[in-house]
């Protein structure tokens, strides 16, 4: 009878181990399995979209835009022919890159967002840790598009937000253009630059 205690204390500590590492498991596949998502599927809680102003036209896109500051600037010269260029410098990674005139083109979806399609933008300035600047998009990697909610995946043609400010002090035109984001909190978005 005395060995009974004894095997009940060794017994404990063995269901304890077991019991909290399974709960550790489940925490780990609950946690990994929500942050894989499928490309079209909700990502996050709705951000802020806000629309162009009334008087938003194709033409608000023409015109010099830039991301970024210091190491790292992403610029794009948008021409009135369906046309444009970008230029990236990172100078913590030695890179200077300039694209071919290359497409792009305007669409709204069906919320009446607009978005700006681009033919072989890279993608490289937005990275957390770029090593080159060789291929346009960004492979297999899903992205928030935060207007739709849902996961879009970029491979040779990338897509910029066409969105409002909500400040007092408007940009100008009264548009930012946005990335769709990475994360949560990644806001990448060109500026347009005064003449």
């Amino acid at each position: 009878m005395k060995k009974k205690p004894l095997l009940i204390l060794a017994v404990v500590p063995v269901t304890w181990v077991c019991f909290a590492l399974f709960c550790y498991a489940l925490f780990l596949t609950f946690d990994y399995s929500s942050r894989r998502i499928a490309a079209n599927q909700p990502l996050y809680p709705e951000r802020e979209c806000r629309l162009p102003p009334e008087s938003f036209s194709e033409s608000d896109l023409i015109g010099t835009w830039k991301a970024g500051s210091g190491e790292h600037t992403d610029t794009l010269v948008i021409q009135a022919d369906g046309t444009y260029k970008q230029f990236v410098q990172m100078t913590s990674i030695d890179v200077d890159y300039e694209s071919d005139w290359q497409n792009w083109w305007l669409e709204n979806s069906e919320e009446g967002i607009p978005y700006v399609h681009l033919e072989g933008l890279r993608l490289c300035a937005v990275h957390p840790n770029p090593t080159n600047c060789d291929h346009a998009g960004s492979g297999e990697v899903v992205w928030n598009d935060f207007c739709r909610n849902k996961g879009i995946i970029m491979t040779d043609e990338s897509l910029l937000i066409v969105l409002g400010s909500p400040g007092i002090s408007q940009p100008p035109r009264g548009i930012n253009l946005h990335l769709p984001s990475l994360f949560l909190d990644n806001a990448y978005g060109y500026e347009l630059q005064e003449p």
